[in-house]
């Protein structure tokens, strides 16, 4: 693969709220790296917006597109960003490799685990051209510093893990709700599948892939979708110097009351706790806030473009995610 010169030319595919509110400030943060040079976006409004937003940052125009096998042909753009709703992501990574671009595709990889090989199949047959999800998550600086206390030892030896993320979606409040194909999802888990990747990425990173051992979903609030709750049982297999261990993640997202991110580990020695990305240990509270992993995560693309991956965002990393994941939903898993 021969490299592209900086700054990388980028084209949006899908330009609403993880445009706006998540990839942008990321790559405008790393003007060096990246040039957004066209938009596409099959609401006219919404792809012209997001171009305004753009050139009010550049002074230049941005091309918009609504038509995507246009936009993904045109020759100033090395790498298409896909931010669609999921089930559209097997399409579209076939029409951006096919045009001989580099692939960037926000999580989850897909709807269905047929579609997300099919995605793998997809990228194998393209083995120029870099292919990688967006999960910001791996780029957290807050579970590789837990990972490593972990490691050290400073809490004896571990044997559980458990993780509580609750929060109530109120519809008129809550922006990512008022997207229907969130709402009325092609997809098993709804609002729990479509968060809860950045968890299970999180934890296979820090302890290893994950066997699902039982698992129960709720549906309190319908008028959110399907599925908006998810408690689940699982068992690690390990990684590097941490043992295996169970675990529990409950996602609850029309939960009264106290909103809640909390990441605990217990060990023979003591424990450690993460509540969003500040880590808790002995007393002492290190602040590892980081904005995400947003920037992280497109410093990790520009070196894959370079021909330096590290593969933390590989496709096979997301299908591992998403696989997890849903087991858990859908009651598929190991005795």
């Amino acid at each position: 693969m021969s490299t592209i010169q900086s700054p990388v030319r980028l084209g949006l595919l899908g330009c609403g709220i993880a445009a706006r509110d998540l990839h942008w400030p990321a790559i405008k943060a790393l003007k060096d790296e990246f040039r957004v040079t066209r938009v596409c976006n099959h609401t006219p409004g919404k792809a012209e917006s997001m171009a305004a937003l753009l050139e009010s940052e550049y002074g230049s125009p941005v091309g918009v597109h609504t038509d995507t096998r246009e936009f993904v042909n045109q020759r100033d753009v090395d790498v298409v960003v896909v931010m669609l709703p999921v089930e559209r992501n097997e399409e579209a990574a076939g029409l951006v490799l096919g045009a001989g671009k580099h692939l960037f595709l926000e999580k989850p990889l897909a709807h269905t685990l047929d579609s997300a090989r099919n995605i793998l199949e997809l990228a194998g047959n393209h083995p120029g051209q870099v292919a990688m999800v967006a999960e910001n998550f791996r780029y957290r600086r807050v579970y590789r510093e837990l990972a490593a206390l972990v490691e050290s030892g400073v809490i004896g030896t571990p044997f559980h893990v458990e993780w509580r993320a609750w929060q109530k979606i109120i519809i008129k409040e809550n922006k990512y709700a008022q997207t229907s194909w969130r709402i009325n999802h092609q997809y098993e888990g709804g609002f729990v599948t479509d968060a809860g990747v950045h968890n299970i990425a999180a934890l296979r990173d820090v302890f290893g892939d994950l066997d699902v051992r039982g698992a129960v979903t709720t549906r309190v609030n319908p008028a959110i979708g399907r599925t908006d709750g998810l408690s689940a049982l699982f068992t690690s297999r390990g990684r590097g110097g941490i043992p295996p261990l169970s675990g529990y993640l409950h996602m609850a997202f029309s939960a009264g009351g106290e909103n809640r991110n909390e990441l605990r580990v217990l060990g023979d020695g003591g424990s450690v706790l993460v509540k969003d990305g500040v880590l808790h240990h002995n007393g002492q509270i290190f602040d590892y806030s980081d904005g995400g992993g947003y920037e992280d995560e497109y410093r990790a693309l520009y070196r894959a473009l370079q021909g330096r991956s590290d593969g933390a965002t590989s496709l096979e990393r997301a299908y591992g995610d998403l696989e997890t994941m849903l087991r858990a939903v859908t009651g598929s898993v190991l005795p």
